[in-house]
């Protein structure tokens, strides 16, 4: 998994794109730890926080075969 997660800003629309190699498309994405207000579809981290503070987010990237990477 690939791809850098910026800053985001309580109220402001927010945008990151992730990306996955090495394994089988399609890519099956999940995430734990996200801030209220944003979600995960297909790679892109999208939405609007709603609360402040520091999260620490668990991406996983699950492929065709069933063979999955990580990255926090």
């Amino acid at each position: 998994i690939a791809g850098t997660l910026p800053n985001a800003q309580v109220g402001v629309g927010y945008v990151a794109t992730l990306t996955a190699s090495g394994g089988k498309a399609p890519y099956v994405w999940s995430a734990q730890g996200l801030p209220a207000g944003l979600g995960l579809r297909d790679g892109t981290l999208s939405g609007t926080p709603s609360t402040a503070g520091l999260a620490t987010v668990a991406v996983t990237a699950t492929d065709a075969t069933g063979a999955a990477g990580h990255a926090s």
